[in-house]
């Protein structure tokens, strides 16, 4: 995830650069079913420290965690 162009943006293998459109608060969306959600999760301090992933009712609450 990154953002350019003032565009929250995700990188796929093959499917290149998806854009995602902020649905509320601190949840995205993009136009590939399988991001139908990325919700953003924060730290105590407030600084992003990962994402959930919803797709479709069999893969929810998919949890990434930032390493870096």
């Amino acid at each position: 995830m990154e953002q350019r162009d003032g565009a929250l943006v995700m990188r796929h293998r093959r499917h290149g650069l998806i854009t995602l459109a902020r649905r509320w608060g601190e949840d995205f969306g993009g136009s590939l079913w399988f991001l139908r959600s990325v919700a953003l999760t924060r730290d105590a301090r407030g600084r992003v420290n990962g994402l959930v992933v919803n797709a479709d009712e069999r893969s929810r609450d998919v949890r990434f965690v930032k390493v870096r």
